[in-house]
């Protein structure tokens, strides 16, 4: 596991990176799309929606594992429950930061063949 500063750091950039290059389609929403503005719409909002309940799902999960480990006495120091309480938001935001990242590669990409994303 990467260091959580390392983690938030790469994850903004990508944000950064990702909402530049969408940003003219959202702009083109005010007037008329284009099928593929339209399509590129579409998977953002899918994209942020499933994020959400991937990220809801491994939290709660993480969480379970917390309240384990600190109901039968494996949470022993404030270390411990620092470390377990990072785990539960690394599972939260985990998802999340993978799928801007890659929205980032793939919208930073040159185009191929002619054929517009």
């Amino acid at each position: 596991m990467t260091s959580p500063a390392f983690h938030w750091a790469e994850t903004a950039l990508a944000t950064w990176t990702t909402i530049a290059l969408r940003m003219p389609v959202l702009m083109a929403s005010a007037g008329t799309q284009t099928e593929s503005d339209k399509r590129e719409t579409e998977r953002m909002v899918t994209e942020k929606i499933t994020s959400l309940q991937h990220g809801m799902a491994d939290a709660g999960l993480a969480w379970i594992q917390l309240a384990t480990a600190a109901a039968t006495g494996e949470i022993r120091t404030v270390n411990g429950a620092v470390r377990a309480w990072s785990d539960v938001m690394h599972a939260f935001t985990d998802h999340g930061s993978k799928t801007v990242r890659a929205n980032a590669k793939r919208l930073s990409a040159p185009h191929r063949g002619g054929k517009k994303r």
